[in-house]
């Protein structure tokens, strides 16, 4: 019973390290022309962060744009995620650095995953 689902943990863990693995070498890509930037995410301050994207010359990509939203996940604790009028702290800062709409496809993509993630979950438990 309980089975399925410690197998279904090892294999997400073993996702989530593979993901967080691939945006470090990402993010070492960018490590230079971005620490002004990850330095000011990592003190939570958006608005420099957001002067500092901006002066650093660095096009947005979606390389660029997963790494941003990454060390802004990382530093925060939590994925961007659109609400109402407005979003979590992580979504605002998204929205700040890179635009509304790299937030809202930001937040679209993890409000798909969580639905996904949760349509397997009660799968799982009906199985059983």
């Amino acid at each position: 019973m309980i089975e399925p689902l410690l197998v279904e943990m090892r294999k997400s863990f073993e996702l989530l390290k593979m993901a967080e693995k691939k945006l470090d070498t990402e993010r070492k890509e960018f490590e230079e022309s971005l620490s002004e930037v990850f330095s000011n995410i990592q003190e939570k301050d958006a608005d420099a962060a957001a002067e500092a994207f901006r002066k650093s010359g660095v096009k947005q990509s979606p390389k660029v744009n997963r790494v941003v939203i990454g060390e802004i996940a990382k530093t925060l604790g939590q994925p961007p995620i659109h609400y109402g009028n407005t979003g979590n702290e992580a979504y605002l800062f998204v929205k700040k650095i890179l635009g509304i709409k790299v937030a809202q496809a930001a937040a679209t993509v993890v409000k798909e995953a969580l639905k996904k993630q949760g349509s397997e979950l009660i799968k799982d438990v009906e199985k059983q």
